[in-house]
Formats: structure tokens, sequence, C-alpha cells
């Protein structure tokens, strides 16, 4: 019996324990070994790797040549129409030289031969035609007396709209035609010319382009 209890303390990992309490510990200490029970440190999961904002899309205006500004023009006898259309009706002429006020640029998607696929829409120069009805301005005061006024590129309604005037607006009369005042161009009077024809930057700076209607910037054939 002596013997037997010393075999049992040689296998026995708790002396001090009873008899049950040391089976369980052992019990519980091989099912560890084993890895029924084990606890392991978490391994820590990478994190996927972050995703890189995406570039942002340039936003260039149309043609992306002519930033909006102040602007020369670059060839003699350039026209400005109503609108930018060949077909359009020129409503003044500009020089070489001259200088403009660009507000945007805009791109004809489907231009015709020999007509350009950039458009300036720019300020309408001081020297140019522009024409309202007489009566509907308080001519007394020069001021507009309709909630809206068309500006015109001709003394007739069969003339191009190339702009508006809000009522009370000022206006400053240079000639008139029957019924129709001459005025002095407003701010809010535009027309449009050929984008390959004007500049922003002298010329020496000016870097070649490419040509949308197949024309060599700065030598057009023929001003639109």
């Amino acid at each position: 019996m002596e013997d037997i209890d010393r075999t049992r303390d040689k296998i026995s990992t708790c002396p001090h324990m009873n008899y049950r309490s040391c089976s369980l510990a052992t019990l519980l200490s091989s099912l560890t070994i084993a890895g029924v029970f084990q606890v392991s440190a978490a391994t820590p999961t990478s994190k996927p790797a972050a995703r890189k904002p995406a570039a942002p899309t340039s936003v260039v205006q149309a043609g992306g040549f002519l930033e909006a500004g102040p602007a020369t023009v670059s060839a003699e006898k350039v026209n400005l129409r109503a609108r930018p259309d060949v077909d359009s009706e020129p409503v003044g002429r500009l020089s070489r030289n001259d200088s403009v006020r660009v507000i945007e640029e805009i791109r004809n998607p489907k231009p015709g031969p020999g007509e350009p696929a950039r458009w300036a829409k720019i300020a309408l120069p001081e020297s140019a035609h522009v024409w309202v009805f007489g009566d509907f301005l308080d001519k007394a005061a020069s001021t507009v007396k309709v909630p809206r006024l068309n500006l015109r590129s001709g003394p007739g309604e069969n003339h191009a709209v190339i702009g508006t005037l809000d009522k009370g607006a000022a206006v400053k009369k240079v000639e008139a035609k029957g019924d129709w005042w001459r005025i002095e161009a407003p701010a809010s009077a535009v027309a449009y010319v050929a984008a390959n024809l004007l500049q922003t930057k002298p010329v020496s700076d000016v870097v070649a382009v490419r040509s949308d209607n197949g024309l060599t910037p700065g030598t057009p054939p023929v001003p639109p």
C-alpha cells in the first residue's frame, strides 16, 4: 500500500491536494496541452491596405487652351458673332492687338468644314453697337422700365439678341434711329469669336496647341 501511494505521488502534479481535485487538475492540464482548451493570443489580422483616394478629375474648360480673363486679338478683321456659329449674325469686328475680356470658352462638338470647334464668349467691346427698343425706356431718366429688356445687334427685332438688361438699369444713349436707341455696350452684352484668334499670353510665350479644325494656330485663313 505504501508503494502504491508513492507511485501516485510521482504522477501527481499537486501532492498536497486530495485525489479528486488533483485528478481534475491533471485532466485540465492534459487537455490544455492537447490544445482542446488552449487559449492563444489572437493573431492580429492585417488591416486592409488603405485605399488611395482617386486622383481628382481635371476640370478643363472646353478646349482647355483659353482661360477666362483678358485676351488679345491675334489676327486682323476678326468678326464678332451673336452665337458660336459662323452662320450667325456678325455684331462687330476686331483688329489685331485689340483687347477683350474672355468669359468662357465653348466647344462645338460637331464643327462643319473650316468651322472652328472652339469659341470664346467675350464681353462685348464698348465700340460695338448695341440697340434697345426706346419705348421700353424711361427716356427722361435713361433707365429700363420693363422687367427685362433685350439688347440687340441692330435697330430691329430681326437682329440677334446679345444680352439683356433688368428693370431700373441705366443706359447711355449714343444715337437714335426711329424707335430704337443705340447705347453704349453694358457689361451684360456678349459676343462670340473663334478662340484660336485670341491669346492670353505674348506671342513668344504661346505654345503650339492642337487645332481642332485643321487650322494652324495664329495663321487662320479667313477669320470667321
